[in-house]
């Protein structure tokens, strides 16, 4: 099959949301990394999944769940032969996957936004699979989550070829609906939270 891109659902598996992120990306493929405890039957042959067991330490507020499930993605995907890959979280769906993913520079490492309080998101993203294992080689505790990911970012430099598309997202156009949370993000693009500028110096 020639599939348009490839996406990591990296979480746990939400018997809730299971079929609606599935048909959230139809015409992508899709790789599950989530955990050996899932309830396997909500899967089927035809989806690839990643039963990671569940780590010693979950980290800082479950960064090191995150950095596992999500290299393991993003592994299985090189492995599969993609170049470029969306992260998404488990608890995320859509009905606009094509527009979303004309959103993404296909030259640059694609982020949500930088918040003003001062740290990158850590909701979803699209890049290179290296730039995206690099990004999440993290220490696991400390400080909060994107904290972390946004000093990798800056100490590797890879802020230097990212760019944010919140202010571009469009409900019904290009948007991510977090289901936890019931919101679309597209409610992001005034700017009062969140922008579209990267800072040249952090920390």
């Amino acid at each position: 099959m020639d599939y348009k891109g490839c996406v990591v659902v990296q979480g746990p598996t939400y018997p809730q949301w299971i079929t609606k992120v599935k048909e959230s990306w139809v015409g992508y493929q899709v790789i599950f990394s989530t955990w050996d405890s899932a309830d396997k039957s909500l899967y089927d042959e035809s989806d690839i999944v990643i039963y990671n067991p569940h780590p010693a330490s979950a980290g800082i507020k479950n960064l090191n769940y995150q950095k596992v499930s999500t290299i393991n993605g993003v592994i299985k995907a090189k492995e599969l032969g993609w170049d470029r890959v969306l992260k998404v979280r488990s608890d995320f769906s859509t009905t606009t996957a094509d527009g979303l993913f004309k959103l993404f520079d296909k030259t640059k490492l694609n982020l949500h936004g930088y918040w003003h309080l001062g740290y990158i998101s850590d909701f979803f993203m699209e890049g290179e699979v290296d730039d995206i294992l690099k990004l999440f080689d993290v220490c696991i505790n400390g400080r909060f989550p994107e904290w972390h990911l946004t000093r990798q970012l800056y100490i590797t430099e890879l802020y230097k070829k990212s760019v944010c598309i919140c202010d571009k997202m469009e409900l019904n156009v290009a948007d991510i609906k977090w289901e936890k949370l019931g919101y679309w993000f597209s409610i992001h693009t005034d700017g009062r939270y969140i922008t579209n500028v990267l800072p040249e110096k952090w920390g």
